[in-house]
């Protein structure tokens, strides 16, 4: 199955990621996964017998959980993250970074 990223969330505090994402038939999905980077609006997944690949290559994000999309879950989510970068418009300030768990923001790209 071959789905496009819509959307994209983090989670300061646990280092996960959530992705709303599309398929060719409108079938939206919302994955939670961890790993070495987070996934971007456009990029592209795909599913395979091992395991993901993102943007045409094989990928090390470790999938947690996938839902089924819902507009009220995904506003959940969106409300309760405390990540600043998870609002639009991002200002590009970010009064959590003393806290967030994150080496790398995906927002503005400072580390820590």
């Amino acid at each position: 199955m071959q789905l496009e990223v819509l959307q994209n969330l983090v989670c300061p505090q646990t280092k996960c990621g959530f992705a709303l994402a599309i398929s060719a038939n409108n079938f939206k999905l919302i994955f939670c996964y961890q790993g070495p980077y987070f996934l971007q609006p456009g990029d592209t997944l795909c599913t395979a017998q091992f395991g993901l690949v993102v943007n045409g290559k094989i990928s090390s994000l470790a999938i947690i959980h996938i839902f089924p999309h819902s507009i009220a879950f995904w506003s959940l989510l969106r409300d309760k993250l405390a990540c600043p970068g998870n609002r639009e418009p991002f200002s590009g300030e970010c009064a959590l970074f003393h806290i967030c768990q994150l080496e790398i923001c995906p927002w503005i790209g400072k580390s820590k």
